[in-house]
């Protein structure tokens, strides 16, 4: 979980990460990738969460 997803997507973009959009859903925000292993891997905002 990340206290800014809109930094998070941006430092994944510039260290050459193919990652999704900024997914905005009612309860949080979202962006996914895959690392080189096929893993995928979700990065998480939810403002109702500590931290967040």
């Amino acid at each position: 979980m990340v206290s800014d997803i809109q930094a998070a997507h941006k430092q994944l973009k510039d260290n050459g990460v193919d990652v999704s959009d900024v997914d905005v859903q009612d309860w949080g925000r979202f962006v996914y990738f895959a690392d080189p292993d096929g893993n995928k891997w979700a990065v998480q905002y939810i403002p109702s969460r500590p931290g967040g």
